[in-house]
Parts: C-alpha cells; sequence; structure tokens
C-alpha cells in the first residue's frame, strides 16, 4: 500500500478546511505574480476625491475564487470601485 501523507483537513456540513501546521514557520503574505503569466491585467484606481468622502473606499476591491459556471475550474472574480 503507497505511503499517504496524514490529512488533517475537517469536514462539517457543507464546508471543509484545513488547519496550517506550524504556522510560525510559514512565510507571511502572497507572492507578487507577473499579469503576464497570469493573464489578468487589473488596477484599482481611486480618485482622492472620493477617498476623502469615504475612507472605506481605500480598503480596495474585492476578490473571490469559486467555480461559478461549474465547468470544474476556480472562476476569479474581483470588484472594482465604480
Amino acid at each position: 500500500m503507497p505511503n499517504q501523507a496524514k490529512s488533517n483537513q475537517q469536514q462539517a456540513e457543507a464546508v471543509q478546511w484545513q488547519e496550517i501546521p506550524n504556522p510560525e514557520i510559514l512565510p507571511p503574505g502572497f507572492t507578487r505574480l507577473p499579469s503576464k503569466d497570469t493573464g489578468v491585467q487589473f488596477i484599482n484606481s481611486l480618485d482622492q476625491t472620493k477617498s476623502l468622502m469615504n475612507q472605506v473606499f481605500l480598503n480596495g476591491s474585492g476578490v473571490a475564487l469559486g467555480d461559478v459556471n461549474g465547468d470544474g475550474f476556480e472562476d476569479l472574480l474581483i470588484g472594482a470601485h465604480g
């Protein structure tokens, strides 16, 4: 029988999660990937007047991943301030 890695994946009704082992040793943050490699080109521009009127806009845009159309691939959803 092949040697299988022990998984600490948890499951509950309609959700799954997995604890991060030893989070103290993992590097923080994300890795920036160039748009030529990802195929995603997005800039969240916000003019100064709008940011002075509502500072919540300074939090940036929203991003989500999910299989929206059921094709088995993750879809990237990006929301921008209009």
